[in-house]
């Protein structure tokens, strides 16, 4: 097809004018009535994501398009100018049914910047060109006989603790002969393997060179990149979580991949392992992959689809008014906030609320008469959810007339640390509290004939929150349950939410440290009013998987325009990076070399104090005495981290975790960075 622009458009400025781009992909509607795919044709489809994105010149204004199909829902897009040099190629364009908007009105309170679901879109092969030469790894494994094969052809350890010596090289394959969700009972599995990653991690941060090593970890099916795909494995989803965050405190170190069990895969998997042994590719290659069939994938967190259907102020999901909702965490921040809501919007007229305390707990007696003066009958009950006697016994004590219709799991606590202090005594605390409650719940109501079965998740599983790799494995459990229930026809939405502006007891320790670490993070707090308006939009979509989590849109822009936006995020921005000569690292490398060592070691203590006060949210970096050590200043170790991995970005070196441990004041760091750099 040929495409061009009015002659009155302005293009200045444009890497490619988004009219231009547009009219390149109107051909894509009638595509759909030439096919033989399966799809409906009356169905209106609209392009969804992007993967393989490369603008290879500017200011078109005409352009020869040529549309491949590459799927039943993809294409792959080439436009040249008009002497043939090309212009711009996608090489996957997915597409994705338009809701019909005829009835469609936005839930009150909701925007595509409120609401998300993870994304799958395959990346381009041209990305893993075949390896001339295979590098040497070394191979981890309890079981080598079950991985990919060419993977054993070098050392192979059985264990992290018989490495003596670390390769610049290491595929750790978490080989599974069973998927958890089959077992009867996955919890041993769970918590067993994540302590087990734990450990290796620990000790492969502590040993390992941190310029030349890299680890790969290889999960099996610890998520399901597509509704084709199978369910994912429990066990495999948590360590998922917990390597992600350890990927954020310790960017570029490792790389997570999920694989099937195909031959394609196992023939994939080799050219993404020679991409990352080569330290030049490594910086290009994402930290997470899925690779299905020989395909490689990248995940994208992206706007969630809000339902077709009447605007209405009606619950979006029907409960029983004669029947029993039971939420644990019940007496805390959100279980209180929610109790009320089911009454108030979806009718319901009898509750249960667990909390380990039960009546004891704080502020459970105004709850009480606040819910009971709404005209509900409301019970409290003392109940460890992660105990299946206890739970057992809380759920045959609800009377037949008002039979179980719903569970709402809250509970969760906290107790963070970075990984390389995190204990298995924390990481079980959180997981018992957060993955073995959901589990019992599961288990114990699976007869129930449930109208709903909602898991407050969080986005920390989904985005790796650093210093919660605890937290973060237990919420991915969280979503992985509910997608395996939604696979098997039961009720299940897992709702990972952002951070909630009112405090509750597990995010009241919480300073203005933190909250600027999660302004950082992209995140926004989420009201109240907001946070109900966002349950009942997911409700309405019947996913099991939403992230209710908004984010913070100028952070993402001002992210994207210096290059730094976690590549989970890329889909949720238009801005694109400032165009430069130089990167920040020559320009603070010319810098240094025109100044005299005094101006040099002024330059650099400067970075580091206007970073330290960054990150510890200090308003005004000169009012910072730089000779006050780090730990007077109120820095921990996931502020310590966060430090390092901002003076590495802008110093390119490869800078030790422990940093300001060893350099205790700005100027001592300052100091150490100078004897590197000149």
């Amino acid at each position: 097809a040929e495409v061009a622009l009015p002659a009155d458009i302005d293009i200045t400025g444009y890497g490619i004018h988004p009219a231009l781009l547009d009219a390149a992909m109107h051909p894509l509607a009638a595509a759909f009535y030439h096919t033989d795919n399966g799809t409906d044709p009356a169905t209106p489809r609209l392009p969804f994501a992007f993967a393989g994105v490369t603008l290879h010149a500017i200011e078109a204004t005409r352009l020869h398009v040529q549309l491949t199909s590459t799927g039943a829902d993809t294409f792959k897009l080439h436009a040249t100018d008009p002497t043939g040099a090309p212009v711009i190629t996608i090489n996957t364009l997915t597409l994705r049914a338009q809701p019909n908007t005829d009835s469609l009105q936005p839930a009150a309170g909701v925007s595509r910047q409120d609401l998300f679901e993870l994304a799958w879109p395959t990346l381009s092969a041209d990305v893993f060109p075949a390896a001339q030469v295979l590098p040497a790894w070394a191979l981890i494994s309890e079981q080598p006989q079950l991985s990919p094969a060419g993977l054993g052809e070098g050392l192979v350890y059985s264990d992290v603790a018989a490495v003596d010596s670390w390769p610049a090289l290491v595929v750790w394959d978490l080989a599974s002969p069973q998927p958890s969700g089959d077992h009867p009972d996955p919890l041993p599995r769970v918590h067993v393997l994540t302590r087990c990653v734990l450990a290796g991690l620990q000790s492969w941060l502590t040993d390992a060179d941190p310029v030349t090593a890299h680890l790969v970890i290889l999960t099996r099916h610890g998520v399901s990149i597509s509704p084709d795909d199978q369910a994912p494995d429990l066990a495999h989803a948590a360590v998922r979580a917990l390597i992600h965050t350890a990927q954020n405190e310790h960017p570029g170190r490792i790389s997570a991949i999920d694989i099937d069990t195909t031959t394609t895969t196992e023939h994939t998997l080799i050219k993404v392992l020679a991409a990352l042994a080569n330290p030049a590719r490594r910086l290009d290659t994402e930290p997470q992959l899925a690779l299905r069939d020989g395909v490689v994938h990248a995940p994208r967190l992206t706007p969630a689809q809000l339902p077709a259907g009447p605007h209405t102020e009606s619950a979006p999901v029907a409960l029983d008014p004669e029947g029993t909702v039971l939420i644990t965490g019940g007496t805390g921040m959100l279980g209180g906030v929610f109790a009320e809501h089911l009454i108030t919007h979806y009718g319901v007229r009898h509750l249960v609320l667990l909390s380990r305390s039960g009546s004891n707990a704080s502020g459970a007696d105004d709850l009480y008469q606040r819910l009971t003066q709404l005209d509900a009958q409301v019970s409290i009950a003392a109940c460890d959810a992660s105990d299946p006697a206890q739970l057992a016994a809380v759920l045959a004590a609800i009377p037949t007339q008002h039979r179980l219709t719903a569970v709402v799991h809250t509970a969760g606590v906290l107790d963070d640390a970075v990984i390389s202090e995190l204990t298995t005594e924390q990481l079980d605390a959180v997981l018992t509290a957060k993955a073995d409650a959901a589990w019992q719940l599961h288990r114990l109501t699976a007869d129930a004939d449930l109208d709903a079965f909602v898991v407050f998740s969080s986005a920390a599983g989904v985005l790796g929150a650093p210093g919660q790799a605890n937290y973060a494995a237990a919420n991915a459990f969280l979503d992985a349950l509910a997608h395996q229930r939604h696979r098997n026809g039961l009720p299940a939405t897992s709702l990972a939410w952002g951070y909630w502006q009112t405090a509750s007891a597990m995010t009241a320790h919480l300073d203005a440290v933190d909250q600027a670490r999660f302004t950082r993070n992209n995140l926004t707090p989420i009201t109240t009013e907001h946070g109900l308006a966002l349950f009942d939009a997911a409700l309405t979509c019947q996913q099991p998987n939403l992230v209710p989590a908004p984010l913070n849109t100028r952070a993402l822009a001002r992210q994207a325009r210096h290059g730094a936006v976690p590549t989970i995020l890329t889909g949720l921005t238009t801005t694109r990076r400032q165009a430069s000569t130089t990167t920040t690292t020559d320009t603070l490398t010319t810098q240094l070399a025109g100044q005299t060592p005094q101006q040099q070691l002024a330059t650099l203590t400067s970075l580091v104090t206007t970073t330290t006060a960054t990150v510890l949210a200090h308003p005004d970096p000169t009012a910072l005495d730089p000779d006050t050590p780090f730990k007077d200043l109120g820095m921990d170790s996931l502020s310590a981290l966060e430090l390092r991995n901002t003076l590495t970005r802008h110093t390119g070196l490869p800078l030790p975790a422990t940093l300001a441990f060893d350099h205790p004041t700005p100027p001592t760091i300052a100091q150490h960075l100078a004897s590197l750099l000149t």
